[in-house]
């Protein structure tokens, strides 16, 4: 804190699923993603502006690593992922087109924001906001 000069930052999320197809396909069709580099079975790496997900298959993971949930837990228990967007409204009807099932439709907030929320095939929490009111 103090007179220290700020670290520069970049975010990464790393989401560890049991189909790394089926979320490739929830990231880019539902939110907009596009796929940032060649994919396999194991790993596929989307992006969007300000936003980078590495999607890995969880069963690569050893056994006793912390993140690799067991068959009966649900992945992303506790974490909400956060995507802002400029145009929240291009973002819900896009999320409608894909067919997916929102968990809350788009709803102005008290606090002045507007989102939608959907859950990712892995049960990740994904809540869609605009990025300031003035929208």
């Amino acid at each position: 804190m103090g007179d220290r000069e700020p670290i520069r930052t970049d975010l990464r999320l790393e989401l560890f699923v049991r189909d790394v197809a089926a979320s490739v396909s929830f990231y880019v069709d539902v939110l907009g993603f596009r796929v940032a580099q060649d994919s396999d079975a194991d790993y596929a790496f989307v992006s969007s502006e300000g936003a980078a997900i590495g999607i890995n298959a969880a069963e690569s993971l050893p056994c006793d690593h912390p993140v690799r949930p067991t068959p009966e837990e649900r992945n992303g228990r506790g974490v909400e992922i956060v995507v802002v967007v400029d145009d929240i409204h291009a973002a819900h009807a896009m999320a409608l087109t894909s067919g997916w099932r929102l968990a809350d439709t788009l709803v102005d907030r008290p606090w002045g924001l507007a989102d939608f929320r959907v859950v990712d095939p892995d049960g990740y929490y994904v809540r869609v906001t605009n990025r300031s009111s003035r929208q």
